[in-house]
């Protein structure tokens, strides 16, 4: 009798251990699954927030360029404002004296442009700011705003 519930416990101890170990089997199995769907989907997360952080700095990098290049050329556009407002300072001054000095002489229109005075000036065109003459505040006929610059002047041969 003693031999029987000895085999009787033993056999129970079996089944449950052979049950222990199926559940533990099927648990791993189980846990693996749910550990990989996590990682695929960090995974994917993460190349995601890779992929977007690379186009965020070709983007950065994009406007970094532009943002240079619009600093240069408004840098350049108010060397040339500065320019111009020093050229046309001079070229009404220029025109004023002419003008007067015409004018008490007796003479017609008068020529501001003055090749030793200031050897690099072209005027702006008058019509620019609505005259209906094409004609510049130096008096020269024919230029237009395109043709205001510092610099040697083509018509001189300099």
């Amino acid at each position: 009798m003693l031999s029987a519930l000895v085999k009787e416990s033993q056999a129970k101890q079996a089944k449950l251990k052979a049950l222990n170990d199926s559940n533990r089997k099927e648990a791993l199995a189980a846990t693996e699954s749910v550990a990989n769907l996590m990682t695929d989907s960090v995974q994917e997360s993460v190349n995601e927030v890779y992929a977007a952080q690379n186009k965020l700095e070709k983007e950065v990098k994009g406007l970094q360029t532009n943002t240079a290049h619009f600093a240069k050329q408004t840098y350049q556009w108010l060397e040339m404002i500065k320019s111009f407002d020093g050229s046309l300072k001079v070229c009404v001054r220029a025109c004023g004296v002419s003008s007067r000095a015409a004018s008490a002489s007796g003479g017609g229109a008068a020529v501001c442009m003055d090749v030793g005075a200031a050897p690099q000036l072209q005027c702006w065109p008058r019509r620019s700011w609505g005259c209906a003459r094409n004609r510049d505040l130096c008096g020269n006929r024919g230029r237009t705003a395109a043709t205001f610059r510092t610099g040697p002047r083509p018509w001189s041969g300099t």
